[in-house]
Formats: C-alpha cells, sequence, structure tokens
C-alpha cells in the first residue's frame, strides 16, 4: 500500500496492527505520521499548492516505511528461534555506539601488532586471551547487526565505510557481511541492501566481494522494495561485465547446491559401497583395524581379482573428483552429521571463515600445531569453512590418542585429500562455492534456521530471473543459463526462464530448445514454433528437419510429419530410420498401401522389430489379417514390447477370435501394471479409433471386450 501510495489506509491498517500487537513506542510513531500527513490533506483540501509537497509525501513514505521494518523485525523475533536467540545474545554490543564498535575492531588489529613485540611464552598465552575476548564480541556484534534497526543514509554510509576500511581484519569483514545478509534476507532494508552492492563493487578482498555479491543478489528477491531505486542501481552496477559475470556465476554455482541431496544419495548408493567392497581392512568389535587376508581360492580363480578392485576403487574415486570438479558439493553428506557440536549452537559460528586461533580449536591447534595440520587445513583443505571446524571439532576427541608417526603423516597436505593449488583457492569462482557451502549447510542443518526466508528454496534459486536484470546484460546470457539448467536437469528452473531469453537466441540454442521440449515432452507446440523459426534461415538442414518432423509427429500433425520424414527419406536413402518414420507416418494417414511398400522394402533390405512392428499395423490397415497375423506373430516369439500384445490382441479381435484376443489384452494390462504404470483399455482404444472403425467396431462392441478382459 505504500508504494502504491495509498497512505492513509496504510496508516489505518498499521495503527490497527499496532493496536493488536502492542511495541513500545509504535503507537506514538504511527499518531505521528498520521497527524503529519492529516496536516498535508488539510492544505491539499484548501487548495494550497506546496512546492515541496512530493518531497514530503516521500519523506512520509520512508518514515511509514521504516516503522513497518522495525515492526517486522520485532515480529520475526518474537516467532523465529533464530532472531529470538540473536536479540538475546546482543549483549553489551547493543549499546555501543557506532564509533565504539569501529575502535573495538581496530583495537584487535592492533593488539595482535603489538604482541608480535612481546616474547614467544608471553605472545601465545595473551594471543589466547584476545582472540577469546574478540570472538566473543564479534558474536555478539553479529547478532547485533542479524536484528538490527532499519537503516538511515548515515547508517549505510557508516557500515559501507567500516566494511571497506583497511585497518579492519577481513575476517571480522566477512563476519559482518554475512550478519547483514542474514538481516536483509529476512526484512528487506533499502540501505542495507545499497551497502552491500557498493562493498561488492568497491573491495579488493575478492572474499569479501563474493560474500556481498551473494548478500545483495539474494536480497534483490524479496518482494518488499517501495521504490524502483534497486532495480536502477542494478541496471547501472550491470554495465561492468564484470558484474554481470558474477552473477551469472552466482547463479550457476546455485544449481550445483540444490543437487547437493541428490549428488549425495549418487555417492552414498555407487561410490561409497564400491570404496567400502573393495577395501582390505576388517574393523572388530573393540575397534581393533587388521588387514584381511589374501583370499587364496579367488588368486587361483580369478587371477585378475586384485586389479579389477583397484580399477574399480580408483573409478570411483575419480567419478568424484570429477563431480567435485564440475561443482558438486561431494563433502555434504558426510560433514552433515558433524554439525552438533556446541560449537554451532552460536549463530555466527555457522559463518566464521576458519582460522586456527579460532577459541573453539584452539587446544585442538596447540596439540598439532608443531606438525603444520592446522596450516594445511586453511591452505589446501577442499572443504567450506564450516566443515573444517566439524573436522577439526571431531578429531578434538582423538588427538590425544593419535601416535606422533600419525600426527606427523597429517602434517602432510596430501592427507587432506585432493590439494587445492593456489590459484584455484583464489579464483573467485572457487571462494563463492565455498561460501555458498556455508550457507547451505545453514539453512539444511540448523534448527534454528527453520521459518527464515530460504534463498535455496525451489521457487527462490533462480535470482536472475528478475526485474532489475531484464534490461541489461545479464538477460542477454538467459539462453546460455538456459542451455545450463538443461545439461544440469533443472527443468524447473529452465520453464521459468526460457520465455524471457526468446530475443537473444541464436539458431543452435533455438534447435537445443526445441529438442528440449521435445525429450522431455512438454510441449510440441513450442518445439515447431522453434523449429519453424530455424527452418526459415536453414529448410535443408538435415538435423532441423529431423527435429520438425518429430515435433509434428508429437502434435499429431500426421501430414506435415509425413512430408518432413518423405523429404528426409528421398534426401538420405541409405539411412533406414527415415525410411521407417516415413512409413508409419504414411500409415497415420490412412496410405496403407504406400506404406506398405515403403515397410516391405526397408524389411528386405534392414529388417528389424521396429520394421516388422510397422509392417504389420499397415497391413492390418490394409484388411490383410492373415499376414499381419504373421508378423506379430514373429514380434511375440521374441522379445516382444508391451504394445505389441495391444496390437496383436486388435488382429486377434478383428479375425473374430475374441478368446485369444482377451488374452493378449490382459497380458498388455499386466505388463503395464509390473511396470507401474496405471493404464487404461479404453483409453488405449481411443487412441486407435481410426482402425477399429474400419473393422467396424463400435462403442458398445469395445464396452462389451473391455468387460471380458477385466473379468
Amino acid at each position: 500500500m505504500i508504494a502504491d501510495h495509498q497512505l492513509a489506509l496504510a496508516i489505518h491498517d498499521l495503527r490497527m496492527f499496532v493496536e493488536d500487537h502492542p511495541s513500545e513506542g509504535a503507537a506514538d510513531a504511527v499518531n505521528a505520521i498520521g497527524n503529519d500527513y492529516q496536516l498535508m490533506l488539510n492544505y491539499a483540501r484548501q487548495g494550497y499548492q506546496d512546492p515541496t509537497r512530493e518531497q514530503l509525501y516521500k519523506h512520509l513514505q520512508q518514515r511509514l516505511q521504516r516503522l513497518c521494518l522495525s515492526l517486522q523485525i520485532r515480529h520475526w523475533i518474537e516467532k523465529l528461534s533464530f532472531f529470538r536467540n540473536a536479540d538475546m545474545g546482543t549483549g553489551a554490543v547493543r549499546q555501543l555506539t557506532p564509533i565504539r564498535i569501529k575502535e573495538q575492531l581496530e583495537g584487535f588489529v592492533s593488539e595482535l601488532a603489538m604482541l608480535s613485540l612481546e616474547p614467544d611464552e608471553v605472545r601465545q598465552e595473551r594471543a589466547k586471551e584476545v582472540h577469546r575476548l574478540h570472538q566473543e564480541f564479534l558474536a555478539c556484534l553479529f547478532n547485533r547487526l542479524v536484528v538490527d534497526h532499519p537503516w538511515s543514509d548515515t547508517d549505510r554510509q557508516y557500515y559501507e565505510d567500516l566494511f571497506l576500511s583497511p585497518t579492519l581484519d577481513r575476517l571480522d569483514v566477512l563476519l559482518m557481511v554475512s550478519a547483514v545478509t542474514l538481516s536483509v534476507l529476512q526484512t528487506f532494508d533499502l540501505h542495507k541492501f545499497i551497502s552491500l552492492l557498493h562493498v561488492y563493487q568497491h573491495s579488493t578482498d575478492p572474499y569479501i566481494r563474493q560474500r556481498a555479491l551473494v548478500g545483495w543478489v539474494f536480497a534483490l528477491q524479496s518482494d518488499d522494495h517501495l521504490t524502483d531505486e534497486p532495480q536502477t542501481l542494478v541496471q547501472e552496477a550491470c554495465r561492468d561485465a564484470q558484474v554481470v559475470q558474477d552473477v551469472i556465476g552466482l547463479q550457476k554455482q546455485l544449481v550445483f547446491c540444490i543437487h547437493t541431496q541428490q549428488d549425495n544419495e549418487e555417492i552414498q548408493k555407487e561410490i561409497i559401497p564400491t570404496l567400502m567392497k573393495n577395501n582390505n581392512f576388517t574393523i572388530s568389535r573393540d575397534g581393533i583395524i587388521s588387514e584381511k587376508e589374501d583370499d587364496v581360492m579367488e588368486n587361483i580363480l580369478n587371477p585378475d581379482a586384485d586389479e579389477q578392485r583397484m580399477e574399480e576403487v580408483e573409478n570411483s574415486i575419480h567419478k568424484m573428483m570429477e563431480m567435485q570438479k564440475a561443482g558438486s558439493d561431494i563433502y555434504f553428506s558426510g560433514f552433515s552429521q558433524m554439525k552438533r557440536f556446541p560449537f554451532f549452537y552460536k549463530a555466527a559460528n555457522w559463518f566464521c571463515p576458519f582460522y586456527p586461533e579460532h577459541p573453539a580449536i584452539a587446544k585442538v591447534t596447540e596439540k598439532l600445531g608443531p606438525y603444520g595440520f592446522m596450516s594445511n587445513l586453511v591452505q589446501f583443505g577442499p572443504f567450506c569453512d564450516s566443515d573444517k571446524y566439524s573436522f577439526t571439532l571431531a578429531m578434538s576427541s582423538i588427538v590425544d590418542r593419535l601416535p606422533d608417526n600419525l600426527k606427523e603423516m597429517m602434517g602432510n597436505a596430501e592427507a587432506l585429500g585432493p590439494v587445492m593449488e593456489e590459484q584455484q583457492r583464489q579464483d573467485a569462482a572457487y571462494i563463492l562455492r565455498m561460501y555458498l557451502q556455508d550457507l547451505y549447510r545453514f539453512y539444511t542443518l540448523n534448527d534454528t534456521a527453520v521459518g527464515l526466508v530460504n534463498p535455496f528454496e525451489h521457487d527462490r534459486f533462480v535470482v536472475i530471473d528478475n526485474e532489475a536484470f531484464l534490461h541489461t546484460d545479464v538477460a542477454r546470457r538467459y539462453p546460455e543459463l538456459c542451455l545450463f539448467f538443461i545439461r544440469n536437469y533443472c527443468d524447473d528452473a529452465f520453464k521459468q526462464l526460457w520465455e524471457k531469453s526468446m530475443p537473444y537466441l541464436n539458431v543452435s540454442q533455438r534447435l537445443a530448445y526445441a529438442a528440449w521440449f521435445l525429450e522431455s515432452g512438454q510441449s510440441a507446440t513450442q518445439a515447431v514454433r522453434l523449429l519453424e523459426e530455424v527452418m526459415a534461415e536453414d529448410p535443408d538442414n538435415e538435423q532441423v528437419n529431423r527435429y520438425m518432423a518429430r515435433a509434428y509427429y508429437a502434435e499429431k500433425d500426421y501430414v506435415r510429419a509425413c512430408m518432413t520424414y518423405e523429404k528426409l527419406h528421398r534426401q538420405h536413402p541409405e539411412k533406414p530410420s527415415y525410411a521407417l518414420n516415413y512409413g508409419i507416418t504414411l500409415s497415420k494417414n490412412e496410405r496403407f498401401e504406400e506404406a506398405v511398400q515403403v515397410l516391405y522394402q526397408l524389411d528386405f533390405e534392414h529388417p528389424s522389430q521396429h520394421v516388422t512392428r510397422g509392417l504389420a499395423w499397415a497391413l492390418m490397415g490394409q484388411q490383410k489379417l492373415e499376414q499381419a497375423e504373421r508378423e506379430y506373430n514373429k514380434l511375440l516369439a521374441s522379445s516382444p514390447a508391451t504394445i505389441d500384445y495391444l496390437n496383436a490382441g486388435y488382429c486377434q479381435w478383428f479375425k473374430g477370435n475374441t478368446y485369444q484376443a482377451v488374452a493378449l489384452f490382459r497380458t498388455f494390462l499386466e505388463q503395464h501394471r509390473h511396470a507401474g504404470n496405471g493404464i487404461d483399455l479404453r483409453k488405449e482404444m481411443d487412441n486407435d479409433l481410426p482402425m477399429l472403425r474400419s473393422y467396424g467396431v463400435t462403442d458398445i462392441d469395445k464396452g462389451i471386450l473391455c468387460d471380458l478382459v477385466m473379468e
């Protein structure tokens, strides 16, 4: 209502809401706005021409919007455990002024720098305390930002300067950016959105840029925009080719996120069993690991068994690594069981960049420090930050029992799995992927995240389908993204975006779209439309004509399908598939004599079940039931398709062999039931009405026969 300039109604509804949901100071704020607006109305009623009226009206809109946002935040605090916990966890930071917050953050950096001047023993103990106090402060600051009131322009400028300040620790900025993201995702605030956008545009740190990118793009999905300013800002930003590339990259990474569960099911069902089957160790009830003895008989009977097992293991590991390179989150399943540590009771820890000095893992760091394990985990570990903490916390329970030689072995980077090269670790796409995995774990595995706006839900993750991107170069990349969706089996995403991509399609992309519509069975009409556009540019293209014929056939336009297959058959007589389809479409047009000629020749030159099936139907169309029966008997004698029982049943029925027809129809229905398909014989017969009518079959005849089949 506010955006639609229905200010009086908005004030009235908000006043009613405040009466039903009392909140300190809310009633006075609504009344103050109402009184100011009433004063404006009085001036307008008396005919005064106020040159500042529009400006004052917009100011009242903003005041009312800020009040609504404040009440909405209060509502989330009351209703959602995550916001309630955050509100209770702000501590003393709630009362700190912006200046004091900045001083505290800068003070931490200065204090660490000064510690370098201390002796080793003093420095180590003092550093632990400094990190402990700072982490407590950060957790409270994170909570404050999550539940922070709507920002003013002054607040926005302050936080932008803070996040871009070179005097702050990068890890602190990353954590604060995530807090603002969570806040603006739940309750859209224009100034928080602008702050994230500006930080993304102006930061030189790739880690900060990627977190801010995720923040403003996710926030853009909100419907609570009072003005067109977000859209204008995004369109301006997208003049930069790098911004366009980053947005496209984010959209692609989100596809891998929503496939996480599916990918891990594949790993659990196909890859892990192979690895477990081929491992050469057993674990006793007491937990003692021992190597299996070689199977002597197997060595005699199958001397290549060891080599085969090794090949299976290598193939499984290779497949998993390829999945990871392609973007799959292959570690989710394993680490999802390791998010119950008290460490994860604090919201900030889900988003905290991994660093060995974190107080929660300081003891493990101290015990493993001499062996380089923690530094390798930071530098080379192919896990997101959340999983690195899980891994370290799980190790804390066994580190005291590890022999020194094993600790030393863990000091090698290769002990963590595939080593991430420096260039890859600094790649923006890799940084983004790791952060999105942290976010995905938070929304999927954290019980307190229930009820939050989840950017990974299927109706939200197509972030580029936003009005703000429609008139930018992002839209020109829609075809690329649509094909990406097709390759990665995101049919819903493709259906959401394909129409908007149409103005930017080239010939090959139109063909790819048409193929999807045909293969998925979604819309033969759309396939025809796309293919006709391509045909206008390249009428003799074999591939286009082939898809065109399929599309006509799927649309039951058998006349044009037949014409197209005839053209293909004449142009490519060496390809039996075109002759077969030409013969079938001739039958569909009841041109049975021509169909039989084509199919008899094909049966002589390239015999197959498909040809026999088409020929039998064409012979039946010619009323040559004896010959048709011989062809159907051939089919039924050797691996028949389910449809062969239906068609052979027709043949027997038309011959008057009702008993045999009923038996064949029953087999047809049973095979469908075994395959899990519910099927109605009457509807199947309706599909073949032209053939049935040519033999004088009436509706009564159909009804009687179907009842006989069901007896």
